[in-house]
């Protein structure tokens, strides 16, 4: 079965995300600078091409400039869309809404050791669906035909769908 590798789905998503915003890439490294961690354009291009995997500081200055939410540069639209965190095929695969919960501390990863998960506080998943919303106006806003408009639309109802379908088992679960 084909997993996306979590480094391929970022540098998918950096370039898409950097082009909606009609940013160059010398554009970005300007945008990463304000946010403390000027990440060059050769390393942003190298990135984008495949060919070089983000520092982890990399990556949380290219978040923070495009001003999404990691989850939506880390993981598939998709929220049953499986993924992988390297490119090893005996590594776990998990689906991306397992993940997108896990990164927003909602969750522990399955199959591992969730006693030692230190879990979210508040209502589960209302910062999910928050950020979510605002990551999907922020591209509505900026599309500038319909078919561009269409795609974050259906993207918007896929992970909402996936987001409301995970908050309904937590509440099964926790009931």
């Amino acid at each position: 079965m084909h997993a996306p590798v979590l480094n391929d789905v970022f540098r998918e998503r950096v370039s898409q995300s950097r082009t909606l915003a009609r940013w160059s890439q010398a554009d970005l490294t300007r945008a990463t600078a304000t946010v403390g961690h000027r990440v060059p354009q050769s390393v942003l291009s190298r990135i984008e091409l495949g060919t070089r995997v983000p520092r982890l500081s990399e990556a949380l200055a290219v978040i923070a400039a495009l001003g999404l939410a990691p989850d939506y540069l880390l993981t598939p639209l998709d929220s049953d869309a499986p993924m992988r965190f390297g490119d090893d095929d005996r590594a776990p695969v998990y689906r991306a809404g397992e993940v997108a919960a896990w990164l927003h501390g909602d969750a522990a990863l399955p199959d591992t050791d969730g006693s030692r998960y230190l879990w979210g506080a508040g209502p589960t998943g209302r910062n999910t669906v928050a950020t979510t919303l605002r990551g999907l106006v922020k591209h509505a806003e900026q599309a500038d035909d319909p078919d561009t408009l269409m795609r974050v639309a259906r993207a918007g109802i896929d992970a909402l769908t996936g987001l409301l379908a995970s908050l309904e088992l937590d509440a099964d679960q926790e009931g």
